[in-house]
């Protein structure tokens, strides 16, 4: 019997071939280039407490920008991509510390 943890493991792994054609040597690759960290907050990708996701372009192409942890992903989504928007956003956050 498959533990669910394993099975958590090969589905993500399939996953990430279906939606993104990443390779669990890509993502590997990708974890490395990285240092294992997400490059929004730098929290560990491996920390049991963090959720790592795949980031891509929200496109036809859907490429593959990198690996973050779900909570910088989902910054990214909200902000729809828009660069001029997380400036902004980082703006105003400074401003009103």
């Amino acid at each position: 019997m498959i533990s669910l943890e394993r099975r958590k493991r090969i589905d993500r792994k399939s996953q990430w071939k279906t939606l993104y054609n990443l390779s669990p040597e890509q993502h590997a690759e990708l974890k490395l280039r990285q240092r294992g960290v997400c490059p929004g907050c730098g929290k560990s990708l491996d920390d049991p407490d963090v959720k790592e996701t795949v980031d891509h372009v929200h496109d036809n192409t859907q490429r593959v920008r990198g690996l973050l942890c779900n909570h910088c992903n989902l910054a990214i989504g909200h902000a729809r991509d828009n660069p001029e928007i997380l400036r902004a956003l980082a703006d105003y956050v400074e401003a009103n510390a």
